[in-house]
């Protein structure tokens, strides 16, 4: 049986590291007993993969995984396990079968749902040098990546902006072909903005494509 879960990240747990996340889900796993599906070969281990990586210091009330089990069981049971053994700081919101046709989480992918949340005085200045962004026909920045230094154009990958809640919420592309990190275009926005303050990220969700609609990642999910 195929499962994902739906999760948050608030507080120290921000600055957990992707791989010490993997560490901390696979012995939650065991801890609760739930009839996991391990690897074969040698060292088994068990078989989880999470939608997407998130940067360390990023909060979340929207990330992904999914795991295989050898006999069905019920998702709302998978839910409270697995909340019964999470460390402050990690709350599983939602847990549902998906179809073993359907593909990987990190393969659905395509955008990211975030807010920015600004010092008062700074949040409309962010707002006109994302406004400004949006005007352009191509906004070129540059992203440090395995060392080295890339430009790619920005504006194509800002998909959608709501600038009229008391924090900007932004939809991103976030995929295999183009990922636009919210802090290289907050950092874009600042320069064109001239304002210097401090910002924090809440990653709110991650997107799908379904009938050329971008929607929630949990609709994927289906109650058995």
């Amino acid at each position: 049986m195929r499962l994902g879960i739906k999760f948050s990240r608030t507080g120290e747990t921000r600055f957990v590291s992707h791989l010490d996340m993997q560490r901390l889900f696979s012995r939650a796993l065991r801890r609760t007993g739930l009839p996991v599906k391990f690897s074969q070969g040698f060292n088994p281990h068990i078989l989880t993969s999470f939608a997407s990586a998130l940067s360390v210091g990023t909060e979340s009330h929207g990330d992904y995984m999914e795991f295989y089990t050898v006999s069905d069981i019920s998702p709302e049971e998978v839910k409270k396990k697995l909340n019964d053994v999470m460390p402050d700081g990690i709350e599983i919101l939602k847990a549902g079968k998906i179809d073993e046709n359907e593909e990987k989480l990190m393969a659905a992918c395509r955008a990211a749902k975030v807010t920015i949340i600004a010092e008062n005085f700074a949040k409309d200045a962010i707002d006109s040098g994302i406004k400004e962004i949006l005007s352009l026909n191509e906004c070129i920045c540059e992203k440090k990546s395995k060392g080295k230094i890339r430009q790619f154009d920005i504006r194509p990958l800002i998909y959608n902006a709501d600038f009229s809640k008391e924090n900007t919420v932004l939809t991103v592309a976030h995929s295999g072909s183009g990922s636009l990190p919210p802090a290289v275009l907050i950092e874009e926005a600042k320069k064109r903005a001239g304002v210097l303050c401090e910002t924090r990220v809440i990653r709110e969700d991650l997107l799908i494509d379904k009938s050329g609609e971008l929607v929630s990642m949990g609709e994927l999910f289906c109650e058995v």
